[in-house]
């Protein structure tokens, strides 16, 4: 009997053993890397950032993780990964290929190797060329991307992550579908077009409110933040005492204090804190508004902080400056050795497609104004292992202005003082070095042109 006990207490400590670590081991090797860093990311909000050494080896783990989507980016590019609390992963990447290169190996692969080939399937299905197609064709493409798609899924073994994901997919449809109809309208420049009775519409009964889909599906809160937005944009162009821009956060507001959803109603405040920039005068108030509805305190910490940097940011202020940097022509110059000209600047990168489109648009206008009183400034954010790549570009593009390379690429002072997370960004600045506009028009745009005039240029 004693025997039969003693048995019994050893299998049942060997099942405790086995319960689920709180934790991810996230491991890999990255040939050809970018940086110095591997960073996770989970709806824009930092998760952990991994040291990649010399070799591009790195390994880490991340404690207590929520299941579900997630982003990696090496600074450079990025792509999506599933983490739940008790996986092994191991990622291989070659970043001259990147996507196309991606294998995981380890607990929870099959899950990542699935979304890997999900990616590369997408990207086989562009959006600007399938939402380009006519009705019928457009549907018989998001209906064959959705079939690959599943047909991939077969190879997951996870029943909870098979449900999940084919939620997610059903999501995906939808808000395709959904957005047709504007999408293709400015892809085929036809602003009356509307699709025919027998295109699918949302289900009537669609719900809005589900908290726990937008929490963990991307589309989902897509759909919502369009759905919502639509219906303020709507209320706010019929608002005869306010602009309509003051119009649409004072009706925002008062529709997202009704929301009961926490998840839904810090999506929306995050959606809508985008308004708060230095080109609106009711920024303030609208910060404030923002703050006291939102539950999220992250959000609320990264969000003040760049209120902060904004309130910096608005016209009449001293720029931000950039010192010593390095001048394609040679030497360095500084901001400050600009005075005395309005300064027109691009913040841009050799990698960046958007970047490059703008180029002959600048030509243009740099050739418009030559003469004139005002410098145009591009300024590289490349990475230093790309200096020589930045330079030959310069060179084999003609590029025109005075063309210098930033000295900590995104981490730049200037870059940061900006709030700049995105390119191409452009600012004007006055000759005594003030803002005029700091996230000016692109060279492309005809409200350039109506900026300079406006003050004098």
């Amino acid at each position: 009997m004693k025997k039969i006990i003693f048995v019994l207490a050893i299998t049942l400590t060997f099942i405790t053993c086995k319960k689920e670590p709180a934790f991810v081991t996230f491991s890999g090797k990255i040939t050809n890397k970018n940086g110095d860093k591997i960073t996770i990311f989970n709806l824009g909000k930092k998760i952990k950032t991994f040291t990649v050494d010399e070799n591009g080896v790195f390994s880490d783990t991340i404690k207590n993780v929520e299941k579900g989507y997630y982003n990696f980016t090496d600074g450079t590019e990025s792509s999506a990964i599933y983490l739940k609390n008790g996986f092994n992963i191991n990622l291989t990447l070659n970043t001259k290929e990147f996507d196309e290169s991606i294998k995981y190996t380890g607990n929870g692969s099959d899950i990542n190797n699935y979304l890997a080939k999900k990616f590369l399937i997408k990207e086989e299905y562009p959006y600007q060329k399938i939402f380009a197609l006519d009705e019928k064709e457009f549907l018989k493409s998001v209906k064959k991307m959705n079939n690959e798609i599943k047909q991939s899924l077969k190879n997951v073994k996870n029943k909870d992550f098979i449900a999940f994901e084919e939620k997610d997919l059903n999501y995906d449809k939808i808000y395709m579908i959904n957005m047709y109809e504007g999408y293709h309208s400015y892809l085929i420049k036809d602003r009356k077009f509307k699709v025919s009775d027998f295109f699918p519409k949302l289900p009537k009964d669609f719900s809005y409110d589900n908290d726990e889909d937008f929490k963990n599906h991307q589309t989902y809160q897509q759909i919502v933040e369009e759905y919502f937005y639509g219906v303020v944009r709507k209320e706010a162009k019929k608002d005869s005492v306010f602009s309509f821009e003051k119009a649409f956060n004072i009706i925002a507001i008062n529709k997202i204090k009704n929301i009961d959803g926490e998840h839904i109603k810090n999506g929306l405040l995050d959606y809508l804190s985008g308004g708060v920039s230095p080109e609106n005068e009711d920024a303030e108030n609208l910060f404030k508004d923002i703050i006291s509805l939102s539950t999220d305190e992250d959000f609320k910490k990264i969000f003040t902080k760049q209120f902060e940097k904004i309130k910096k940011l608005v016209k009449g202020k001293r720029s931000p400056e950039f010192i010593n940097y390095d001048n394609f022509s040679g030497g360095t110059i500084s901001l400050n050795d600009l005075k005395g000209k309005f300064v027109y600047i691009d913040v841009w990168a050799t990698w960046c497609g958007p970047c490059k489109i703008e180029i002959p648009h600048l030509k243009k206008v740099e050739e418009k104004y030559h003469g004139k009183n005002i410098q145009f400034v591009s300024i590289s954010i490349d990475k230093k292992k790309d200096y020589e790549k930045w330079r030959k570009m310069v060179k084999n593009k003609k590029l025109g202005g005075i063309q210098l390379f930033a000295d900590n690429d995104w981490e730049s002072d200037f870059v940061t003082a900006y709030g700049i997370e995105g390119i191409p960004r452009f600012i004007l600045i006055d000759p005594v070095g003030k803002i005029v506009k700091s996230d000016a028009p692109r060279p492309s745009s005809p409200k350039l042109i109506k900026l300079f005039t406006e003050n004098g240029i």
